[in-house]
């Protein structure tokens, strides 16, 4: 990683750039092709255009041609245009540029060549007197990207002008220091890459499958691997970003498996940094690497970034794509790597992870379905309030959430996934991440888990299967995931509204496996699981304070076979004080 040139414009005011020397490469040169334009530094140490057709580019010479271009807009009056300029010719009219035109309202991304526009996209803002927005131009090969604020507003895939070029300023007019857009902490640097072997980055476990043919490693990715995908929501993956001023750091996705899928029903994705409030993201097929900004202009220093798989479709049994058929199938997210500012010393260092593991097999009570409103669609579900992901914190885990929408124990899922248990091995879920993609490693989980939980049985009864059926897999499934995981403490949990209560309580006794509990959280849920209850939105599913009361309800009955208070954690219904659910208008007592 390098940061080529780094300038803050501190100089006396009135000087023009050409005889002003930055802090790292930034001796300025105007292009040749503008020789009469010129910029000037302000008293308030800014840039700001001294004559017309100010074109000028930086000393500092990038390794190759993608990297990357950032500035502060500064909004003095709207008069005028600026901007920023990546890959530029030293003598022609040629470079790729990020500028906002008054006279247009429009931020425009666009290719000059020789001095005409090949390519160009806009987006139309109204902007605001002393404000300053964060410019951040990003060139990797043909793709061409425009951030505003650390948003993707503009982008194109133009091969045009591959050379690496140098990094510059433009400014359409003369302006004073109280007048027209004003440029300040120019930056150009080239990126560094990080890849998901790095141990830094901690994938949740049991629910990631990675391609490497190395061992699974403590980030839950096997060594030698290209890219990590899960097909749960749910899933999370976390670290820390140790950031120079304006850090950023960018995630590489491949979005391709989505092909086919419709647009709104794609994997959504929340992101919080530094725990704040989430930024959801919803992905879309595309050709080539997607690339998501985390966050842009940073302060230095540490910040933290956990990324959730928080959602899909659920309306139709294909609405959300093929879950389960492919290589990879398509409703997944695929993660192929990471991007860091190359200032200097930006690097990744692993986040606050919990000591215990715990995988988690569910339907979709444990994908959030309807918890936030009646009805299946993107919007309508989050698993990050589900109960799998409260429980595992109320135990200090690390929970991999392997649920599936409308699976059972004898029950097919939504996306051609089969049911969590058969007796013919391709027939079932419990032990592959997709079909013909093992999840075990010589027969065992890995990492071993410390907890296996199973809450399953309501789509076994809306669909008939018998009790017989469940009785079995429920048994084989203990012995199974003893032979999967030698020391786990099992928690077989009967649905809180009740289903298949007999059927999976003589599955759990016939087992007659001593590390193996059953919870069942007896009648009392039940009528608030009903249409109308206080527990639900739909009818069926519990809604976020279902999630949370029956998450405390779970933890309670834990707590009696571990031993030990639970850990005190925070759900938007409610707080979680040493497993005790305070709710703010109303519940039932655990």
């Amino acid at each position: 990683m390098s940061q080529f040139c780094q300038d803050s414009f501190t100089d006396a005011a009135g000087t023009l750039l050409e005889s002003h020397t930055g802090e790292t490469g930034a001796t300025w040169t105007k292009n040749s092709a503008f020789s009469t334009g010129s910029a000037a530094i302000t008293a308030a140490g800014r840039l700001r255009g001294n004559a017309a057709n100010g074109v000028y580019y930086e000393s500092g010479v990038p390794a190759s041609a993608d990297y990357d271009v950032e500035a502060d807009f500064y909004v003095a009056s709207n008069a005028g245009g600026a901007g920023i300029i990546g890959r530029s010719s030293t003598t022609a009219a040629t470079y790729y540029y990020l500028d906002y035109i008054q006279s247009t309202g429009n931020w425009s991304l666009a290719s000059l060549v020789n001095g005409s526009i090949v390519q160009s996209v806009t987006f139309a803002q109204t902007l605001t007197l002393g404000q300053i927005y964060h410019l951040h131009l990003v060139m990797r090969g043909t793709a061409i990207l425009g951030y505003i604020n650390g948003v993707l507003r503009l982008q194109l895939t133009d091969s045009n002008i591959s050379a690496a070029g140098r990094a510059g300023v433009y400014f359409q007019e003369s302006d004073t220091d109280s007048t027209g857009y004003h440029l300040d902490n120019f930056s150009g640097a080239t990126v560094a890459s990080d890849a998901v072997t790095d141990t830094n980055l901690f994938f949740s476990p049991y629910n990631w499958k990675s391609d490497g043919a190395g061992a699974m490693q403590s980030n839950n990715v096997n060594a030698s691997s290209t890219f990590a995908l899960t097909n749960n929501t749910g899933a999370y993956l976390k670290f820390t970003l140790n950031a120079v001023a304006q850090g950023n750091v960018t995630v590489l996705l491949d979005t391709t498996p989505l092909n086919g899928v419709t647009a709104a029903n794609c994997p959504t994705l929340d992101l919080t940094v530094d725990g704040q409030a989430f930024t959801t993201n919803l992905l879309a097929y595309a050709t080539g690497t997607t690339r998501w900004l985390l966050a842009d202009n940073l302060p230095a220093g540490n910040h933290t970034f956990e990324i959730f798989f928080k959602s899909v479709d659920l309306t139709a049994s294909s609405s959300m794509g093929d879950r389960w058929n492919g290589s990879p199938p398509q409703a997944v997210v695929k993660v192929t790597g990471f991007e860091l500012d190359g200032k200097g010393s930006a690097t990744i260092s692993s986040g606050t992870v919990a000591a215990k593991r715990m995988i988690w097999f569910s339907d979709s009570f444990g994908e959030g379905a309807a918890d936030l409103a009646n009805g299946y669609v993107n919007a309508d579900n989050d698993a990050t309030q589900a109960m799998p992901l409260l429980v595992a914190q109320g135990v200090g885990a690390e929970v991999g959430v392997v649920g599936f929408a409308t699976q059972g124990f004898g029950k097919a899922g939504y996306g051609n996934v089969p049911m969590l248990y058969n007796a013919t091995d391709a027939s079932q879920s419990w032990n592959k991440y997709y079909a013909a993609q093992g999840r075990l490693a010589a027969g065992l989980f890995a990492p071993a888990p410390d907890y296996v939980v199973v809450m399953q049985g309501t789509n076994d009864t809306n669909f008939g299967v018998s009790d017989a059926t469940v009785t079995t897999a429920v048994q084989s499934l203990i012995s199974a995931w003893r032979a999967a995981a030698p020391a786990a403490r099992i928690f077989v949990c009967v649905p809180p509204n009740g289903d298949k209560r007999s059927a999976i309580s003589t599955g759990v006794t016939n087992a007659a496996d001593s590390k193996t509990t059953l919870i069942d959280l007896g009648t009392a849920p039940q009528n608030t699981l009903a249409a109308g209850g206080l527990n639900t939105n739909d009818g069926i599913h519990p809604n976020v304070r279902g999630h949370a009361t029956f998450a405390s309800m779970l933890l309670n009955s834990m707590q009696a076979v571990l031993g030990g208070a639970t850990s005190s954690f925070a759900a938007s219904t409610g707080n979680f004080i040493g497993g005790n659910l305070q709710l703010t208008d109303g519940g039932f007592a655990t």
